[in-house]
């Protein structure tokens, strides 16, 4: 259940004052909104009485179910500093429990995305130019009764635009309004149905695109037994593909008659290579004679063979191709393509905090990975595409609560924030785990920011608090 927002529907529409069940620090902090199919939109209070903190109501200007079929009151906390705790102070509950709540409230509301916006500028870049993946199977799902409505309750939705080939969820980038989802909890697959299952029903009218990494979009089923890949990852026809009772009947005597001579079988046809098979000698009695075999391939046929890797010198519809020929021209046409590259940081030991009470920030130091280069807080990889994955650990202590704000920083732009809360007294280990796409025609960076906003501290990169960033270059 969320804990910064409530949602309306059906005959509730009709009327104009609203119950609010969430918490606030102030009934000033609650606003509503209207879902028109499409988007959501702002709606107007009543002029003279828009909000009852003693009866805990809202009370809209109109009734929102003419135009809307959804109604949402949200909690929009301020960030604003609200309580200064003074050496030589008396603490009472009540600074105590308001400090404590403003960050709980923020967080919650940015977690649950409350008012709506909360992941647009993460959603636009997302979308923008050079960040699409070539030939990847994706789908963009549709509400609708039949594959599954978007409605803040389901959590199912059919796959349509491609065949599911595993269910391993890390094989497949799911997005919810332009926000990543964590493959380890937020959603599941199935090859029979086609489906996704998500942990928790996204939002009303949210956008879902699901791209799998696991094939390209033309791709066939690799099995690894009638089909499989090589050392140089092309695809390839097992041998245990092709059977004798495939081939029964498609190489009939009157197609032999004539068209192969002794001459030409010399040596092709031993022992080691006839063993096993099943074809005996009573069936291959008078099947093949001399007569039948000579003179039939003559020098000026083969020369009719092409060889030629691209398919385009001398098509016709009664020439062959070498087998060299066939197999580079299959291998080039194959749609299986490999990543560019990888890499992976781990961030060194850090220990956090502030002095007094000044809030500050600190870039947390990388240790050498794989791709790129990295120097002090700063990842360096070359221009491409890439999707990043991140995994930060961190221990939080401090005797009167606080938090830390982090955020993943591509080319000194924010691309995608988290926090991490504590209440106080003790310490309050916290994970957070997700992915991004980014990408530049030049060099561009990659750094992680934290910034301390309450009194605590924050121990990041030890052995058993790990920080890892990954990068996976796909163009």
């Amino acid at each position: 259940m969320a804990q910064s927002y409530k949602e309306y529907t059906g005959s509730a529409l009709t009327a104009t004052t609203f119950s609010v069940p969430f918490k606030y620090l102030s009934i000033n902090d609650v606003n509503a909104l209207g879902f028109d199919g499409t988007k959501w939109n702002a709606l107007a209070l009543h002029s003279s009485t828009p909000r009852d903190a003693t009866n805990k109501t809202i009370t809209l200007a109109a009734a929102p179910n003419t135009l809307y079929t959804t109604l949402r009151l949200y909690r929009a906390t301020s960030t604003t500093q609200l309580i200064d705790f003074q050496n030589g102070s008396r603490l009472s509950e009540s600074d105590l429990d308001a400090a404590y709540q403003q960050s709980l409230f923020v967080a919650q509301e940015i977690a649950e995305d409350a008012s709506t916006t909360q992941f647009t500028a993460v959603a636009a870049a997302s979308l923008q130019a050079g960040t699409s993946l070539s030939n990847f199977a994706s789908e963009e799902l549709v509400s609708d009764a039949t594959n599954g409505l978007i409605d803040g309750t389901n959590a199912v939705f059919n796959i349509t635009a491609f065949t599911p080939q595993t269910t391993v969820k890390e094989a497949y980038r799911v997005s919810i309004d332009g926000v990543m989802q964590s493959p380890t909890d937020a959603y599941s697959i199935t090859i029979s149905p086609a489906q996704i299952t998500f942990t928790s029903a996204p939002p009303v009218g949210s956008k879902i695109v699901v791209v799998t990494a696991a094939s390209a979009a033309s791709a066939v089923s690799v099995d690894n037994v009638t089909i499989g890949l090589t050392s140089a990852n092309k695809a390839e026809i097992k041998d245990t593909s092709v059977t004798n009772a495939k081939l029964a009947g498609s190489i009939t005597q009157d197609k032999l008659a004539g068209g192969i001579t002794n001459a030409q079988l010399a040596g092709s046809i031993t022992q080691d290579k006839l063993t096993g098979l099943s074809i005996t000698n009573s069936e291959l009695a008078g099947s093949i004679t001399q007569d039948k075999l000579a003179g039939s391939i003559a020098t000026s046929k083969l020369a009719e063979v092409i060889d030629d890797d691209t398919m385009t010198t001398g098509v016709s519809a009664t020439s062959l191709a070498s087998s060299e020929s066939i197999k580079a021209y299959v291998d080039a046409s194959s749609g299986i393509q490999a990543v560019q590259g990888y890499g992976r940081w781990a961030a060194t030991s850090n220990n956090l905090s502030s002095s007094g009470h000044v809030s500050f920030s600190a870039d947390v130091t990388y240790a050498t990975g794989g791709v790129g280069s990295v120097s002090g807080s700063t990842i360096t990889l070359p221009a491409g595409v890439y999707l990043i994955g991140f995994n930060i650990t961190g221990d939080l202590n401090g005797a009167f609560g606080g938090s830390f704000a982090g955020e993943i920083h591509h080319n000194d732009t924010s691309k995608i924030s988290f926090v991490f809360p504590y209440g106080g007294f003790s310490s309050s280990v916290t994970t957070f785990t997700g992915s991004i796409f980014i990408s530049s025609n030049a060099s561009q960076t990659l750094r992680l920011f934290l910034r301390e906003t309450g009194t605590a501290s924050l121990s990041i990169g030890y052995t058993n608090t790990p920080a890892l960033i990954e990068a996976t270059r796909l163009v």
